[in-house]
């Protein structure tokens, strides 16, 4: 978990925004900003959308992982996120 600017321009922009958008395509819609905390409120608690989203992250993340395996996903930082932050 990035603490300052430095830690957050070395993560793995690219892998970010592959989950989130395999978790998009899965019904559950992340923050498009990497800098940003996700967070789920006591209402979703009351009909298990936690667990729910929970889930979705877990395949998403396999999906994306997989992507990469095959060259889908590049493995650098500094992807579209970063880009369209320092813009």
């Amino acid at each position: 978990m990035p603490t300052d600017c430095r830690g957050w321009a070395d993560t793995d922009h690219e892998l970010y925004d592959a989950v989130a958008a395999e978790m998009l395509q899965r019904g559950a819609m992340p923050v498009p900003d990497p800098r940003e905390p996700w967070f789920i409120c006591e209402a979703h608690a009351e009909v298990d959308d936690a667990d729910r989203v929970v889930s979705i992250f877990e395949a998403a993340l396999d999906a994306a992982l997989e992507g990469r395996a095959h060259g889908e996903v590049p493995r650098h930082a500094h992807g579209a996120a970063a880009s369209s932050a320092a813009g």
